[in-house]
């Protein structure tokens, strides 16, 4: 089974550094290896165990620690090469930390588009830290931030204590950007961590399939919701189509929508497959499809939920339309 890959983003400020810090401490994490911009990040002077060189240090707590000085696939890379040669502990999960600026549809893209990568790691989401205090503004200003929330599959918010928004308006504004990503608070660092991980389509430790969790069912209201040019789209399904015209369509959507396309979901049952399957795509990158078993599929659960901007839902479901007439 491939390493489960985190990323942990959110905006300057927002807390990444603290909730790395209560990973870190955590002995349920203990195997997971952390790319990080600066040691200085989780405070590692004080937890050094060793160094098997000088950007790679095993903590105390036994989490494996690495800057982020180069290229993160040189970094990943490194790490993986380590532990394959006996240098660095077998790790079971590996966490990404992005910079307060960065898109993580851009960190993700790099790694998994990496052939020897991506048969190696497999995302299992992208947590998001959003500070409560300071997000309305930071939404406002910088695409950066609006990214972030986005492409989130869990958000954590932070300095809710400090905050002028309730939980309730914090939690129905990230709502109409990213409906189908789950909410939680984060004190001071401290949070239920079981919540952040094992977030994939299968649960990354017990094999289980969780479809329900990975896509949830959207209202109607949710199927169409935006904020300002930033919306998720859910469209239907034709009743009959093949796998080789979904994918293609898929690709075409890609390559149209550019960077205006984040994030892609869904559970889909072509004529010409055994059963049903999940596809995800990040940005330009569209991942392998994922067989479900039938006990995993709930009727009616059929559809593609695409996050972005200036998205054309109406022009989006009539080309999709399109693929189940030549069925």
């Amino acid at each position: 089974m491939r390493v489960p890959l985190s990323i942990v983003t959110g905006f300057l400020g927002s807390g990444k550094t603290t909730l790395l810090n209560a990973i870190v401490r955590s002995p349920t994490y203990s195997k997971s290896a952390l790319v990080i911009n600066e040691f200085g990040d989780v405070g590692v002077d004080h937890r050094l165990v060793e160094a098997s060189s000088d950007q790679v240090v095993l903590l105390e707590s036994g989490c494996i620690c690495c800057t982020l000085n180069t290229d993160l696939t040189e970094a990943v890379t490194r790490l993986d090469r380590q532990q394959t040669l006996g240098r660095i502990p077998q790790f079971n999960r590996l966490i990404v930390e992005t910079s307060g600026l960065s898109r993580p549809s851009a960190t993700i893209a790099s790694v998994m588009s990496e052939p020897a990568l991506a048969r190696r790691f497999q995302l299992d989401g992208v947590l998001t830290v959003v500070d409560a205090l300071h997000i309305a503004r930071q939404l406002q200003d910088y695409p950066e931030a609006e990214d972030q929330v986005l492409s989130a599959d869990h958000l954590l918010f932070s300095k809710m204590d400090i905050a002028q928004l309730s939980k309730t308006e914090l939690a129905e504004l990230m709502s109409r950007l990213n409906p189908s990503a789950s909410q939680q608070v984060v004190e001071h660092g401290e949070c239920d961590l079981t919540q952040l991980f094992n977030r994939g389509v299968r649960h990354s430790e017990s094999g289980h399939w969780q479809v329900a969790k990975w896509l949830p069912a959207l209202t109607i209201e949710q199927a169409s919701a935006h904020q300002h040019s930033a919306m998720t789209v859910s469209l239907q399904l034709p009743d009959h189509y093949y796998w080789s015209d979904l994918h293609s369509w898929l690709q075409s959507v890609q390559l149209v929508a550019g960077d205006q396309l984040l994030r892609i979901k869904g559970i889909v049952k072509p004529w010409d497959q055994p059963g049903c399957l999940a596809v995800h795509g990040v940005h330009h990158l569209l991942h392998p499809p994922v067989l479900l078993p039938d006990a995993a599929i709930e009727q009616g659960t059929h559809c593609l939920v695409l996050i972005g901007r200036e998205l054309n839902q109406l022009a989006l479901q009539q080309s999709l339309d399109d693929i189940g007439q030549s069925a």
